[in-house]
């Protein structure tokens, strides 16, 4: 404990130690008129004589900013989207000079506006945090803000996953508030990018972080887009009606009212194929599925900001479905090398589900600041299926097996939290409460028949099952933390917090009685009566240095796990064991004279097992892969670090990032997999027949990642577009235990992106996007067997608005995956066209005809490679399929 509380004093006095003392301009920009802070403006310092760039900066959320600088003549440029620039000569000699309070006035003429905005800078980089100017990238009228920032150096899409800078987005913001909650897609699609000041990109929070000053080591960035609403209204609506080929269709609308203080947001969605209305918005749609659905959804988002802050949103989801898919499936190491799988699969869905959020804060004055979040969940499924396999081994027959299942589940969630702080005094002094509170209940039943013929045809097992399920977790968390100022850039942070977390679960399944002709004899090995409590006591410290330029933060956690799990049936066993642990965690944040900035951040953590993988009882869901719990399992605990480097060049605007991310964990939640060779009894009762395959969570060591990825940006002049390329290699080892013999699995992964967006104007708008990735995947089991796959997605969008009111739009794309064993190359195209035409004078209307796949590609295929097997899964699609749609805003 000595030792740990030296390494962090030493640590923090070498940093201090590295801040020396600048000559600093401060100032505060806000606007001429209305006396109200400007975010996000940018402060530019170029020499002189000669105006080279030296430096610069944008505006924090109150509108101030700061500069270090040496002695010298320098030419200042404030500018902000939307007001005219002011410039200023100043001279610096020996002391810092605090500019006061700068006033921009809006701009009154649209084309002046335009010409300013021509000068500005396309990203500033203020310590971890990236800003980007929106008005620099130039996008086409239909745009959405997810067509935006993949035109920005650092973002861009995987598997239709939007990135950013090697990470996940993780939220998103509206001028600092959670408006739309957890619906990304809905932020991103519904927020129309002529009302964008700029977007912010920063490290992601966790609620520890912000509320309680305790940082956590997380993964993942948050989006922050600040508007340039004023006092009136921005309203943006429209209705959309689209018909198909195969009587399809698709039917939406939405209502959008943005103001500084109040927004409202509405929606409705119908449709039975999942398509867009018009092409070339957001990502490529390489296929449109031939299975029948049936999709509605419903939502509204309401925030209010005056003398209180209030949020509320609603969402309702409803979905029917009649789904065919087919797979392949080939093993690759140890006791499964040599066999493979075929499967068919026919199910029928329903399923609803709601959701209610309400968040209702202060708005941040002198002495108090509360936060209430309330949000309550429910959902219903309802599904049928019926699947048909044949197993193989060396292309020899080794079992067959049908199995039809009917099931439904019901499902609720409740979660309440509540954050309390009051400041103590004017020097910075402050203690927070907090209370949280999550319940979720979940019942329902399942039906199960299934059959399962050996080599001979003979029927070897024959399940004939009812099971009831009902399972509940209560989580109560309860905090007090208090925030001191040490000295002029420290704070100090102490707190405390309780945790309580109680599962249950119960599962009765009976067995058809012929003789009674009636389900009545219960099975003891899928049944359960398990309980599961851990109390969890934390005492926290936490050391925040900030000094501008440099940002430290050194935080320890002590905590202490007591988890008990009680079986009551079948068998009476009883678990007890105490954990305790510490966790510490750094982060070090340096922004050097050129903007660049260097981020670094450790942490320690435990994590408690799952209710599913701690219970003993057995699931045989899929007759030839059944697996179990396991009560004995410990906490797994990892080191996570995350090293990264940003540049930002205004002056080229070009951008450059670098990351490095490792992890290691001990006692992970790993498999034991036990293959069969024969027909066998598993635990002495349960039959597993020859190519079954039995898995049992265990504690193993010897989890690694590392990985490393750089993502650099510049603009093509000559092209009048915007180059974005991403790098990544990674080595990932994952331990499991096959037929008794521990075995590890090495996964190194490289990829290379290239993406060329079009900076031209509003009538024509391209990007250019191909992805290669190379995945070697080596099972040490298999000495000399490696696996290496190939893949690689290479297209072009384009937007051409070519006479008057007509527009032309395709997504043309290649996709090509390499062979392996029995699955063989494919290369595929993909060809999407579409015409539309503006209708009305101010262009609200809007008529389309759009043909998807005109390749005519047969079926949708998807490849995974796993550390034991690869697989190609299939599903049916509607070849060349066309839809004509119109559309109205306002």
């Amino acid at each position: 404990m000595n030792r740990i509380t030296l390494t962090i004093v030493l640590l923090l006095s070498v940093l201090t130690s590295l801040s020396q003392s600048k000559v600093t301009i401060v100032g505060m920009v806000i606007d001429k008129q209305q006396r109200l802070p400007l975010p996000g403006a940018a402060v530019v310092l170029t020499m002189a004589n000669d105006t080279s760039f030296l430096n610069g900066t944008i505006s924090g959320a109150d509108g101030t900013f700061s500069l270090d600088v040496e002695n010298q003549k320098y030419f200042m440029t404030v500018s902000f989207l939307g007001y005219n620039e002011l410039r200023d000569t100043i001279t610096v000699h020996n002391r810092g000079i605090d500019m006061g309070m700068i006033e921009l006035s809006e701009q009154k003429s649209l084309l002046k506006e335009v010409k300013v905005l021509g000068r500005m800078t396309t990203t500033l980089q203020k310590g971890d945090t990236t800003s980007y100017n929106p008005d620099a990238f130039k996008v086409n009228m239909d745009a959405t803000t997810n067509d935006l920032l993949l035109k920005m150096p650092g973002f861009y899409s995987v598997d239709g996953k939007l990135m950013a800078m090697g990470d996940t987005i993780r939220e998103v913001l509206v001028d600092g508030k959670d408006f739309f909650e957890d619906d990304l897609a809905s932020a991103l699609e519904l927020i129309p990018p002529k009302i964008i000041r700029n977007i912010e990109v920063y490290p992601y929070q966790s609620k520890e972080a912000k509320h309680g000053g305790f940082e956590e080591n997380e993964d993942g960035k948050t989006i922050n887009i600040v508007t340039n609403l004023d006092s009136k209204a921005f309203v943006k609506s429209e209705l959309a009606l689209g018909l198909g080929k195969e009587d399809r269709y698709s039917a939406k609308g939405y209502y959008s009212r943005f103001m500084q203080s109040n927004r409202i947001n509405a929606y409705a969605d119908r449709n039975n194929v999942q398509v867009p209305l018009r092409i070339n918005r957001g990502n490529s749609q390489l296929s449109i599925s031939g299975n029948d659905s049936e999709n509605n959804s419903l939502g509204a988002n309401f925030g209010l900001s005056g003398k209180m802050v209030l949020n509320a949103n609603y969402a309702l989801r409803d979905t029917k479905s009649d789904m065919y898919s087919s797979s392949n499936r080939e093993y690759v190491a140890g006791a499964l090398l040599g066999q493979t799988s075929q499967q068919d699969n026919n199910s029928n869905k329903e399923s609803n589900s709601q959701q209610f959020g309400l968040r209702i804060g202060s708005k941040k004055n002198k002495k108090n600041d509360y936060d209430i979040h309330l949000k309550f969940g429910k959902s219903s499924s309802n599904n049928e299926s019926a699947l048909a396999s044949d197993t193989r081994m060396l292309e020899e027959i080794i079992n067959t097996s049908s199995n039809y299942q009917l099931s439904d589940n019901d499902m609720v969630n409740v979660n309440s939290e509540l954050r309390y702080t009051r400041k103590l005094n004017d020097k910075g002094s402050s203690v927070s409460l907090q209370f949280e509170y999550a319940y979720r209940n979940n019942e329902g039943n399942r039906k199960q028949v299934s059959e399962t013929r050996n080599e001979d045809g003979d029927i070897s097992q024959l399940i004939d099952q009812l099971s009831d399920i009902q399972s509940s977790q209560t989580d109560i968390k309860a905090g007090i933390s208090f925030s001191e100022k040490l000295g002029e850039y420290g704070r100090l942070s102490l707190g405390y917090k309780y945790r309580n977390y109680a599962q249950q679960s119960e599962k009765k399944t009976l067995d058809y009685d012929a003789d009674h002709e009636d389900y009545s004899s219960l099975d003891s090995l899928t049944s359960n009566t398990f309980d599961n409590f851990s109390d969890v006591h934390y005492v926290k410290m936490g050391y925040r240095f900030d000094k501008g330029k440099l940002k430290t933060y050194a935080g320890i956690k002590f905590k202490n796990t007591q988890m008990k799990s009680e079986e009551v049936f079948p068998d009476l066993q009883k678990f007890k064991e105490s954990f305790v642990s510490v966790e510490p965690n750094t982060k070090l944040s340096y922004t050097t004279k050129s903007k660049r900035n260097y981020v670094f951040n450790y942490g320690f953590k435990q994590r408690i097992p799952s209710l599913g993988s701690l219970q003993d009882i057995v699931n045989n869901t899929n007759p030839l892969s059944i697996s179990t719990g396991n009560p004995n399992l410990k906490l797994s605990s990892s080191h996570k670090f995350t090293f990264s480097m940003s540049q930002p060049d205004m002056k080229k605007s070009s951008f450059f990032t670098l990351q490095l991310k490792g992890d290691i964990t001990n006692h992970m939640v790993a498999q034991d997999r036990v293959v069969a060779q024969n027909d066998t009894l598993i635990l002495g009762a349960y039959f597993l027949p020859a190519g079954g395959q039995f898995m049992r969570p265990v504690n193993l060591n010897g989890k690694y990642y590392l990985g490393i990825n750089g993502v650099y940006s510049m603009p093509l002049k000559k092209l009048k577009s915007k180059l974005n390329t991403r790098s990544e290699l990674s080595f990932n080892r994952t331990p499991y235990i096959l037929n008794g013999l521990k075995n590890k699995a090495d996964r190194i992964r490289v990829s290379q992106n290239f993406t060329v967006a079009s900076n031209i104007n509003e009538k024509i708008d391209f990007t250019f996007h191909s992805q290669s990735s190379y995945s070697m995947i080596d099972n040490k089991l298999n000495t000399g067997n490696q696996l290496g796959t190939f893949s690689q997605r290479t297209g072009i969008n384009l937007y051409y608005n070519f006479y008057k009111k007509f527009i032309f739009k395709s997504n043309t794309s290649q996709y090509f995956t390499g062979g392996y064993g029995s699955l063989k190359r494919s290369n595929r195209w993909f060809v999407n066209l579409g015409l539309s035409k503006k209708l009305f004078a101010d262009n609200q209307g809007e008529i389309s005809f759009s043909l998807y796949d005109l390749a005519n590609n047969q079926s949708d295929q998807s490849r995974q490679v796993s550390d034991l097997y690869i697989s190609e899964s299939f599903r049916p699609t509607i070849n060349r399929f066309y839809m004509l749609s119109f559309s109205y805003s306002l």
